[in-house]
């Protein structure tokens, strides 16, 4: 999901440009990430709502998660393979990046200080984190957004301060039904079993697990 400024960065279609400009689908693998909408919310109003009004972060919230339907079944219907990955996986880091890396053909590129041991890389907006971000303007430059670990971990959102009508809201446009979805494809697509389905999901899941 993209946002959180103007309604066009909320329908974006990542797969489109490439697609339309003739790159192999052959070489694409398109990962869905979703994480819980209370978490992922409350993160939303946390680190925009000083830049724009409540009502706009929540209305593109809702359209940009709603959109992730749209841009799940264009990949398909280009024949884009598509893994989901819930960020609830990371509660067990090492054994979850480790089978996405093998879905995606990369085991040979793995090994656990890749996501244990980042030391100074763990500052994300730092030249050492490794990872190329889009240019912005800096009116748009949020100090602090993608924070620093050490090693890639699962980290709990407060939800406190999300009223009930901001959860109501999560209800009525049925987007706890789209992350159960994708809960489910998370757990198909890494072949979880039960057990470890349940231990990072709870009673989320609700289809049989490997």
């Amino acid at each position: 999901m993209a946002g959180p400024y103007v309604m066009a960065e909320c329908l974006f279609q990542p797969l489109q440009p490439l697609i339309e400009a003739g790159y192999p689908v052959d070489r694409l693998h398109f990962i869905m990430l979703d994480r819980d909408p209370a978490s992922s919310l409350a993160s939303w109003l946390e680190k925009w709502s000083d830049r724009v009004p409540e009502d706009t972060l929540l209305q593109h919230y809702v359209i940009a998660t709603l959109n992730t339907l749209r841009v799940e079944s264009y990949a398909r219907k280009h024949g884009v393979p598509i893994t989901h990955y819930v960020y609830e996986a990371s509660k067990e880091p090492v054994a979850s990046v480790k089978i996405l890396f093998e879905r995606l053909g990369l085991a040979h590129r793995f090994t656990e200080t890749a996501v244990t041991e980042w030391n100074e890389m763990g500052n994300m907006d730092t030249q050492s984190a490794r990872i190329n971000f889009v240019k912005e303007p800096s009116v748009w430059t949020r100090p602090g957004l993608h924070g620093s670990d050490t090693a890639y971990r699962y980290r709990t959102r407060r939800t406190a301060s999300l009223t009930q009508d901001k959860l109501d809201l999560l209800d009525c446009y049925g987007i706890h039904d789209i992350y159960r979805a994708s809960v489910e494809g998370c757990v198909r697509d890494l072949g979880l079993t039960a057990a470890t389905a349940e231990r990072l999901f709870g009673r989320t899941v609700g289809v049989a697990a490997a």
